[in-house]
């Protein structure tokens, strides 16, 4: 019987990391460390880059941000408006409803909004929501996201009831952009 050496663990944990970021580097226009504007930023999520992540300008845009975010998923998408507290700011995403940023916002029962962090390519975390003239975060990571399609908590789309569905947890790095 053929015995792995201890080192074998930690080398396999190195290639399967290896190979899960090229699996998002195959998807890659333009590596995250090129500085670019946060409006039209597309992220990947690291473990499954069908689940996307696009900054774009407002639909209608607050004081928080002028852009809103788009999540592309294998069965739809769902846009959220930016929002900031007041005091010790983080940042928050409403759903966006029939053009109207989190129609829930009032109903006791809601979910509370997804917590939205950015960080740049250092990992230094960014405390204000992006906005269409700053340089777009090299990482994204919203970690209710997959809770809320697992539980159904997003609405579907033309008011159909949404289906459960599981985005694994991780962040979103940005593949691409608009110089």
């Amino acid at each position: 019987m053929t015995r792995l050496p201890r080192l074998a663990p930690c080398v396999m944990g190195a290639f399967l990391a290896t190979v899960a970021a090229s699996a998002v580097r195959a998807d890659d226009t333009r590596p995250a460390d090129v500085a670019c504007n946060a409006s039209g930023a597309d992220y990947a999520l690291l473990p499954d880059p069908r689940y996307r992540i696009v900054l774009e300008p407002a639909d209608a845009p607050n004081t928080a941000s002028d852009l809103q975010l788009r999540l592309r998923t294998p069965r739809g998408e769902h846009v959220f408006a930016f929002a900031l507290s007041n005091g010790y700011a983080t940042i928050h995403l409403l759903e966006v409803v029939d053009e109207d940023p989190g129609d829930d916002q009032d109903d006791p029962d809601a979910p509370p909004p997804p917590a939205f962090h950015a960080f740049d390519a250092a990992m230094n975390a960014r405390i204000d929501p992006p906005q269409s003239d700053t340089p777009a975060p090299a990482w994204l990571f919203v970690p209710e996201l997959g809770p809320m399609l697992w539980y159904g908590l997003l609405h579907g789309a033309a008011g159909a009831a949404p289906e459960p569905e599981s985005m694994p947890a991780g962040l979103f790095r940005r593949v691409a952009c608009t110089p």
